[in-house]
C-alpha cells in the first residue's frame, strides 16, 4: 500500500513538474501578446511614441492571433506616425507604404499613399516646395501642416507633368499613358488626402482610365484576329496539291518568331491590365470592366501559346 502511494505521488510530482515547465515556456509568449491596439492608441495619444511603436511591432509580429485587415491598417498607420514623431523618416515611409496594401477603401488608400509620398519628399521633418520661391519649409510632422504640404506637392507634380498628362489623355498608343499614370494617381491621392475631395484630378483619372481601356481593348482585338488567322493558315493543308494525305502546313520560321513576340507582348499586356484593375478597385474605377479585359487577354494568350506549341 505504501509503495503504491509513493508511486502515485511520484507520477503526480512528475506531471506537476511538466506542467510548471509548460507554463514557464508559455508565460513569455502570453506576456508578449498582452499589447492591444487600444494600448497603442493610448500611448500615442499621451505622446509616448516609443511605447506605441513597441506595441505596434508586437501586434504586427504575432502569429497566435494576427490582426484583421482593418486593424492592421490602423496599426501600420500608428506605427508610421510614431516613427515620424521619433524622426525615423525611412521607417515611417515603409510603414505608410505597407498600409497602402491593407487599405479597405479609397480614403484609406489615398491617405496612406499621400502620407508616404510627402514624408518621402521631406527632409528633417519639413517639405520645401520646389516651385515656391521664397516660401518657408512646411512642417510635415503635424497633421494639419502636413495636409498643406500635400497640397503643395500636388501642385508641384502638376507643374512637372502637365504636358505629359495632357499628351496621355489624347494618346493613340499606350506608352504615353504609362508615363503619365503614376504622377496623375499620386496627384489624385494627394488632393483627396489634403482636402477630402478630388475635384481637379478625379475627372482626369476617369478620362485616362477610359482612354487606357479603349486602347487595350483595341490592341487585344487586333491581336486576337491576327492569331486566329495564323491558326487557320497553320492548320490548313500543307502541300495544297489536293491530296487527302496532306498534313497541316504548320508555321514558317518568320511566323513562329512573330508569334513568340505576340505571346511576350500579350503577357505584358495582361499583367498591366491586372495592375490597372487593382488601381481601379482602389481609386473608385470600374474594376469589373478590367476583369473582363484580363480574361479576354488571358484567353487570347492561351490560343497563341497552344499554336506555338503545336497543340
Amino acid at each position: 500500500m505504501h509503495a503504491m502511494t509513493s508511486k502515485v505521488a511520484a507520477n503526480i510530482g512528475a506531471k506537476g513538474t511538466v506542467l510548471i515547465l509548460c507554463l514557464a515556456l508559455l508565460t513569455p509568449r502570453v506576456l508578449a501578446q498582452a499589447a492591444t491596439l487600444e494600448d497603442a492608441r493610448f500611448d500615442y495619444a499621451k505622446g509616448d511614441y516609443r511605447a506605441a511603436l513597441q506595441k505596434t511591432n508586437k501586434l504586427l509580429s504575432t502569429t497566435l492571433a494576427p490582426p484583421s485587415a482593418g486593424d492592421k491598417y490602423e496599426i501600420l498607420n500608428l506605427r508610421a506616425e510614431s516613427q515620424l514623431q521619433l524622426k525615423d523618416r525611412t521607417g515611417a515611409v515603409s510603414s505608410f507604404k505597407s498600409a497602402v496594401k491593407c487599405a479597405a477603401d479609397l480614403n484609406q488608400f489615398s491617405s496612406a499613399r499621400a502620407n508616404a509620398l510627402i514624408v518621402e519628399r521631406s527632409s528633417m521633418g519639413r517639405y520645401i516646395p520646389a516651385y515656391g520661391v521664397g516660401k518657408e519649409p512646411i512642417d510635415i510632422v503635424a497633421p494639419d501642416t502636413r495636409r498643406e504640404a500635400m497640397a503643395a506637392l500636388r501642385d508641384e507634380l502638376w507643374s512637372k507633368n502637365k504636358r505629359q498628362i495632357e499628351t496621355a489623355l489624347k494618346a493613340t498608343t499606350l506608352p504615353p499613358i504609362e508615363k503619365a499614370f503614376v504622377p496623375l494617381a499620386d496627384m489624385y491621392c494627394l488632393e483627396l488626402a489634403a482636402t477630402g475631395q478630388s475635384n481637379e484630378t478625379a475627372q482626369m483619372m476617369r478620362d485616362l482610365g477610359q482612354q487606357t481601356y479603349r486602347l487595350m481593348r483595341d490592341e487585344i482585338t487586333r491581336y486576337a484576329r491576327q492569331i486566329e488567322q495564323l491558326s487557320l493558315t497553320a492548320n490548313s493543308s500543307g502541300g495544297g496539291n489536293g491530296r487527302w494525305d496532306d498534313g497541316p502546313r504548320g508555321l514558317f520560321s518568320t511566323e513562329r518568331n512573330d508569334l513568340k513576340n505576340s505571346v511576350s507582348y500579350l503577357a505584358k499586356l495582361r499583367d498591366r491590365a491586372a495592375e490597372y484593375r487593382t488601381a481601379a478597385s482602389k481609386l473608385g474605377g470600374n474594376e469589373q470592366r478590367w476583369d473582363g479585359l484580363v480574361v479576354d487577354i488571358t484567353d487570347t494568350l492561351a490560343v497563341a501559346e497552344a499554336l506555338l506549341n503545336g497543340q
